[in-house]
């Protein structure tokens, strides 16, 4: 630890305690030497917040003295969060945007304007350190990094601040982080994805860009492939590749420790596609204490034909010659992948592997995933049936290897195969 003496850019002086190497104790100091101190910085942010109350016409805060100077920074710093993410269109008439398939209860959506208007009507200091105390910081950063601001209207991460009071007013207390990140997609990057959550486009508008997408990835390139997990994403993957590149491979990385309905499903794409369809003995660890197809006797026996890969799945296709990736990941899944599909879009690079990755349906919500597998009377896992008929609801329906599945869903669903695995695995399982 050393301490500094900082001059920042008000003039004022202050003392900062820094830890680490010295490069990176030189970059903290030249950050700290480029803004105000601390205190310019909460009385500027003050007065703005003050300002804001009389243009805006909101009310006074209910509460502590301290907790009130704190939570008019907080309301500045979310309602300027709200005006960078969300523009004109947050008077716009409209639901909230909230994805159908995320409904909390059964009461409608209020309007995005509404819910506006409630955030600007809070009026207790509580609510304002509860729901927003993040916002502070976020809204610090943003006037920090300038650039980022610019790049993005409001940063990803950021906008999960918005997504929390918007759910807040809304009425929905407890959302999950599911839900946070499916409305954080819908905030950012810019007015297109508002007005598409806002004004939600029709299925065949999102078939359209996901083709796009893909001619996009496709141009110049000679041997993609498509990664099939069993799953409905990949299949809706599959179907949209093939059917403009019908010489794509498909790919299945099997984890030994999978659904019987996706080993019934590989099975007829192996018999449907021939030499086209190729499996691959997974490498990859979901779970601490499971190496897939390393310890004999196997669980189950591998598909005719199968090769051992020994790698990640797409370093072994790049290895065969292929240069594309097509996958089925979406937004809505998590926060980490909507964080990461707003910022890179759709197709991205990347530094290993086939070097390219293209995610078509990155922010189709999973209503319109089972639609089109049904309007195209597409075959599908039948795992998701079973899984449908002991009350999973529809956004948590996943298959995918076992040790990632849910343990009341197996004992309620197979609970041969539950006990099987427990029989094989012990207590590793059952923890």
């Amino acid at each position: 630890m050393a301490q500094y003496g900082v001059t920042h850019t008000c003039g004022h002086t202050t003392t900062a305690r820094l830890y680490g190497p010295g490069k990176d104790r030189e970059a903290a100091l030249r950050r700290m030497r480029d803004r105000p101190c601390g205190a310019c910085i909460r009385a500027t942010t003050n007065e703005r917040a003050a300002a804001q109350q009389d243009e805006r016409d909101l009310p006074p805060l209910s509460g502590s003295p301290k907790q009130i100077e704190w939570a008019e920074r907080c309301r500045y710093h979310a309602l300027m969060l709200v005006d960078q993410a969300l523009g004109d269109a947050a008077h716009k008439p409209g639901v909230i945007p909230i994805p159908d398939h995320l409904r909390i209860g059964d009461e409608p959506y209020p309007s995005l304007g509404e819910c506006i208007q409630r955030l600007y009507a809070q009026d207790t200091a509580r609510f304002w350190i509860d729901h927003a105390k993040h916002a502070e910081r976020a809204g610090q950063r943003i006037a920090v990094d300038s650039r980022s601001a610019i790049r993005y209207g409001i940063p990803p991460t950021e906008t999960e601040q918005v997504a929390r009071l918007l759910f807040a007013v809304a009425g929905y207390t407890d959302p999950s982080d599911r839900h946070i990140g499916a409305l954080a997609v819908g905030l950012a990057p810019g007015a297109a994805a508002i007005a598409r959550m806002i004004h939600p486009a029709t299925l065949e508008a999102h078939v359209e860009s996901a083709r796009r997408a893909i001619r996009d990835a496709l141009r110049g390139k000679e041997r993609p492939f498509v990664a099939v997990s069993g799953g409905k994403d990949s299949a809706v993957v599959m179907d949209l590749v093939l059917a403009i590149r019908p010489d794509a491979t498909l790919f299945w990385s099997d984890d030994e420790l999978e659904y019987p309905g996706t080993v019934d499903y590989m099975t007829a794409l192996k018999a449907r596609h021939g030499d086209q369809f190729v499996t691959g003995l997974g490498w990859a660890r979901h779970a601490d204490w499971f190496d897939p197809w390393r310890d004999e006797p196997f669980f189950r026996d591998p598909l005719p034909g199968t090769v051992f890969v020994g790698m990640d799945a797409d370093d072994y296709m790049a290895s065969r010659g292929h240069d594309t990736t097509m996958l089925g990941t979406r937004a809505e899944e998590s926060k980490a992948r909507a964080a990461w599909l707003v910022e890179h879009g759709p197709t991205y690079r990347v530094s290993r592997g086939t070097g390219l990755r293209c995610c078509p349906i990155w922010d189709w919500p999973v209503g319109y995933v089972y639609q089109y597998l049904e309007e195209r009377r597409l075959p599908i896992n039948a795992a998701y049936a079973r899984l449908a008929e002991i009350g999973v609801s529809e956004d948590l329906r996943r298959v995918g290897p076992l040790p990632l599945a849910r343990r009341d869903d197996l004992v309620n669903g197979w609970p041969d195969l539950y006990a099987r695995l427990v029989d094989r695995y012990g207590h590793r399982w059952t923890d």
